[in-house]
């Protein structure tokens, strides 16, 4: 059951990441069919002047997108069906005893992932490909007029233009000049950070289950599962061996069963925690708002409900919710608070309130411990209380946290791949918009090199436009990561686990920084094909 669990994040994660794969991807495509486009202009122009139809022009670079898409997708489902699955399967090895893992390939899926693929890539080959098409012979047999300089709307904030160099001033101008491929970097770029960003938070928020839940919320250590013929001699007894190891320990009495809870929207399986008294739930657990922080005191009368809990309900503060005692026998309980919570469902109620609601005073079945003893003690301290009367087993938080720790480093090697795919992503946008960005200009450039610029000052020129590009698509890509890591958790999340829901701030500089250095790296392999422009070849007239 717990290995089922587990395996519904990896669906839910399964579930959010392909679509925004896959719009990249149509980004990419995009890209590559423009450039191809604008180097093949006068074979167009040659073929449509030859009596050739739109129809079969459109043909011949739909075919060439379709001969990728196949290629790519067989590799792509063998690493799909295959190696990833591989890999996360022996991960969840370090867990769980499991025999070699059956890795079948399902043919329905793959022809419906491969359909999609080749419709997608048709779709966005059609949409790139259709303006040039329309346009004549004559027209398409001429180089691509370049576009025309003009003013942009900075020029009228005097106080800040007048302060740039001309070099600024001219790569201004340039964005402004080629919208099309403006907006495509930014998008493209927003894109792949928000993905990085998402796969950062991702991680940040399934770890986020140890750093918040054991320690902050959860602040015993241990808990000694009882029978029901403790006596306060037999607690006694217990408090002395946590005494001999030199430590005044705290203990609390508590009764935790498992119970169905309804609410008019949904129902769901909880864990009823039951404690001796007030004071000493403070003690052990710490109910308070994720949000606000501010904590809460249980009162007789009402109950607190975990967060995740009152999230599948649809209930919270003042709301009621109904507990299924036995068959034919149910009760209303009135929601007092809701409380953060990260790992399983919890409705907190005092002793008072239980007989009310029971009709007969709780069974204490658990015996919570609170200390501080190091892990070598703690262990040797679990033995002796084990031999106190009464006494059945004991769980320790520290190996709960070890339980927890394994797992998320499972989940992780699943990010990983995530981040990579992103990041492999981001260099592919980059690369072919700066293919573009060059092949449109090749006659701007050879102009400069003429003039006397360097091959430096001539880099410069070209990729401080990509550079400022990838920092507006950074800015987009964190506020877009943020939304899309919101909705990425909350999709993968399973119904008795929360994640956490803060990104610390070294994701957000993880992604941003990623994405520079693709960005520098993409800069300096584009500085090669920069230099081999003929300066004679580029300037020659058609005529």
């Amino acid at each position: 059951m717990t290995f089922e669990s587990d395996t519904r994040i990896i669906d839910g994660l399964a579930n959010a990441f392909p679509l925004f794969f896959v719009l990249v991807a149509a980004l990419v495509c995009a890209t590559t069919m423009t450039r191809m486009v604008g180097e093949e202009r006068t074979e167009i122009g040659t073929m449509k002047a030859l009596g050739y139809s739109y129809g079969s022009i459109l043909l011949k670079y739909i075919l060439y997108g379709l001969i990728a898409t196949l290629g790519g997708s067989v590799i792509g489902l063998a690493i799909g069906y295959k190696l990833f699955p591989w890999v996360i399967i022996k991960t969840y090895g370090i867990m769980y005893s499991i025999k070699p893992a059956a890795l079948p390939f399902h043919w329905p899926e793959a022809i419906l992932i491969t359909a999609g693929a080749v419709v997608i890539i048709s779709l966005t080959v059609w949409l790139t490909v259709r303006g040039t098409l329309r346009q004549t012979p004559a027209q398409l047999m001429r180089p691509k007029a370049p576009k025309p300089g003009k003013r942009v709307l900075l020029e009228k904030w005097t106080w800040f233009w007048s302060k740039l160099s001309f070099n600024r001033k001219v790569s201004l101008r340039n964005l402004f000049r080629y919208k099309k491929r403006m907006i495509m970097t930014i998008v493209g770029i927003s894109g792949c950070t928000a993905l990085l960003l998402t796969g950062f938070a991702l991680s940040d928020s399934i770890n986020g289950i140890l750093w918040n839940q054991f320690g902050p919320l959860w602040k015993y250590k241990a808990v000694v599962a009882i029978d029901e013929n403790l006596s306060e001699e037999d607690r006694a007894s217990a408090m002395e061996t946590l005494r001999q190891f030199d430590l005044e320990g705290e203990s609390a009495l508590a009764m935790q069963q498992s119970f169905t809870f309804t609410s008019p929207k949904a129902t769901c399986s909880s864990n009823l925690l039951v404690i001796e008294s007030a004071e000493a739930l403070q003690e052990m657990i710490t109910l308070k708002d994720r949000i606000e922080k501010t904590e809460y005191t249980l009162e007789e009368g009402g109950v607190i409900i975990s967060e995740k809990m009152g999230k599948v309900l649809g209930a919270g503060k003042g709301d009621t919710i109904t507990i299924r005692i036995e068959e034919g026998r149910e009760r209303t309980l009135t929601v007092q608070e809701v409380a953060e919570n990260y790992v399983y469902h919890y409705v907190y109620m005092l002793p008072g309130t239980y007989e009310e609601v029971f009709g007969e005073k709780p069974v204490w079945n658990e015996l919570m411990l609170r200390y501080e003893l190091s892990e070598k003690d703690e262990h040797t301290m679990a033995e002796r209380l084990l031999r106190t009367p009464h006494m059945i087993s004991m769980m320790l938080m520290s190996d709960m946290i070890r339980s927890f720790s394994t797992l998320l480093k499972a989940l992780d090697l699943v990010v990983m791949v995530l981040i990579l795919s992103a990041s492999a992503l981001a260099f592919i946008v980059l690369y072919n918009l700066s293919n573009i960005n060059i092949t449109e200009r090749v006659r701007e450039i050879a102009t400069l090199e003429v003039l006397g610029s360097t091959d430096r000052e001539v880099s410069q020129y070209i990729f401080r436009e990509t550079i400022l590009l990838t920092v507006l698509g950074i800015i987009f890509g964190l506020v877009l990561g943020r939304f899309l890591a919101a909705y990425v958790i909350e999709t993968a999340e399973i119904d008795l686990v929360m994640f956490g829901r803060d990104i610390k701030w070294q994701s957000y500089v993880y992604a941003t920084a990623l994405t520079m250095v693709f960005s520098l790296l993409n800069s300096l392999i584009m500085r090669r094909p920069i230099r081999k422009i003929s300066m004679v070849e580029s300037l020659k007239s058609v005529e």
